[in-house]
C-alpha cells in the first residue's frame, strides 16, 4: 500500500502525465437569506414592520417582498 502511495506520483511524473488531477475550491459564502413573515396562528405578523397589512382576514401587501411568507395554523 505505501509503495503504491509512493511509486505512482513518480511514474506519473516520470510517464510525462499526471495521474493526480490538482483541484482549488472557492469558499465564497452565500448570500444571507431574507428574514421569513410569519403569519401566526392569532393572525399577527412578525416582523411587525413587514410589508403586509391586516383588516379584518384580509392581507395586503404594502411593498415588494423578496421574503418567503409562512402562515402557521
Amino acid at each position: 500500500m505505501i509503495a503504491t502511495l509512493v511509486l505512482m506520483p513518480l511514474l506519473s511524473i516520470a510517464a510525462g502525465g499526471s495521474l493526480i488531477n490538482w483541484v482549488e475550491a472557492n469558499f465564497t459564502p452565500l448570500p444571507e437569506l431574507p428574514r421569513p413573515i410569519y403569519i401566526r396562528n392569532d393572525g399577527s405578523i412578525d416582523p411587525p414592520l413587514a410589508p403586509l397589512r391586516r383588516i379584518g382576514e384580509v392581507y395586503t401587501f404594502t411593498g415588494n417582498i423578496n421574503n418567503t411568507i409562512e402562515v402557521q395554523r
